[in-house]
């Protein structure tokens, strides 16, 4: 082989190797160093991503990366470690169950002995980035509740019932809900009235679907007192009154549908039939009394006699007798003879021993006049008798 053959071959190789050298350097330039021990220019760990919010047992991978002294990037080496939930050695993170903020850590591994004695460099602390997780549950609704969960009423009665709702991460909060009931009635608001049937029923609050119920218990209200109308009255013998009898409950509530019974006190006065008729009979006071489940209600009716509203007359035209007086012999003075009335058909007339006296006295008043009064119709209108003698 000629000299010169030898040299154009080394310069070749020469060439090839510059070549070589000037691609590695820029290779190293602008690609991270691949992963494996680092070397001592790596000061810190970036992780990615830096913060991240995942539903719990939710999975995320992670990666880490150095960053140098000059602000460059290079691929590292990186132990991953997590508090709270679990991340594997690729950085494959999964959330915790429960609800909270857990950190995700990247150590840089750290160089061997041997590397660090061929570098020159002390052992010290690696370098480590974290990134934080937010578990979270998404908020949804699971459950509504109804206050009181149970009530008791009198028929009519109200009550005033709410709805809270609960996610599903335990919080309660407020929930529109709709309203309604087997038995009564439900205002949108929540209020129920009890009706007049007694029995239990259900009051429902739904709200997306979800629905919770109470029970309320409808019993019959005592009596507490009785009311009548009017409470007093008064009539004319012979007049009528219709009383109206109301039971009320202790809070004044009209309580339909209970059975009353009226009495009086002076049936004499006044009486009263079952359905609270009253008739008046004679003048006085008589107490009316309704009863209802043992409680009363008392009415004053005063009975007093009709008033004279007019007189009649009858007849309406009299006529009467005029007197006439019979006497036997002798005038007396005036040509009237004294006559004492008596009841019925009026007689004047000297009874028969008073004549036999006068005749016993020798005749001297044996024509003492003898009286009969004979009724005579006049229409003198005043009404008195006229006396006539008669011979």
């Amino acid at each position: 082989m000629t000299f010169m053959h030898k040299l154009s071959r080394r310069l070749a190789l020469l060439k090839d190797a510059t070549a070589l050298c000037a691609l590695a350097l820029v290779a190293s330039c602008e690609k991270p160093i691949p992963l494996g021990p680092a070397g001592p220019d790596v000061t810190r760990l970036i992780v990615v991503p830096d913060s991240t919010t995942l539903e719990p047992a939710q999975t995320r991978q992670f990666a880490a990366y150095g960053r140098t002294p000059a602000g460059d990037s290079v691929a590292i080496a990186a132990i991953w470690s997590a508090v709270g939930g679990a991340i594997s050695a690729s950085g494959l993170y999964t959330a915790a169950s429960l609800e909270g903020d857990y950190v995700v850590q990247a150590t840089l591994a750290s160089p061997t002995a041997t590397q660090a004695a061929a570098s020159g460099a002390a052992a010290t602390a690696a370098p480590s980035g974290s990134s934080v997780v937010h578990v979270r549950r998404t908020r949804a609704l699971v459950q509504v509740f109804v206050t009181p969960a149970t009530a008791s009423l009198p028929t009519g009665g109200t009550q005033q019932f709410a709805a809270y709702g609960r996610l599903n991460v335990g919080d309660s909060v407020a929930v529109a809900v709709n309203w309604s009931a087997t038995g009564g009635s439900i205002s949108a608001g929540g209020l129920y009235t009890a009706g007049s049937t007694t029995g239990a029923y259900a009051v429902t609050a739904k709200s997306t679907g979800i629905s919770s119920t109470a029970t309320v218990t409808v019993a019959s209200a005592p009596v507490a007192t009785v009311s009548i109308a009017p409470s007093s009255a008064s009539l004319f013998a012979g007049g009528m009154l219709q009383l109206v009898a109301t039971p009320l409950d202790v809070s004044g509530n009209p309580l339909p549908g209970r059975a009353v019974t009226w009495s009086t006190s002076n049936a004499a006065a006044a009486n009263v039939s079952a359905t609270g008729l009253v008739t008046a009979l004679a003048a006085g006071s008589a107490m009316i009394t309704a009863t209802s489940e043992g409680q009363n209600g008392t009415a004053t009716v005063d009975v007093s006699n009709v008033p004279v509203a007019s007189v009649v007359v009858n007849p309406t035209t009299a006529s009467l007798l005029v007197r006439h007086c019979r006497h036997h012999g002798v005038e007396r003075a005036g040509g009237l003879c004294k006559c004492e009335p008596a009841l019925g058909k009026r007689a004047c007339r000297r009874n028969a021993s008073a004549r036999s006296r006068n005749q016993g006295l020798g005749g001297q008043h044996a024509h003492r006049p003898h009286c009969d009064v004979v009724e005579q119709q006049h229409d003198g209108g005043d009404g008195e008798l006229e006396r006539h003698p008669h011979g």
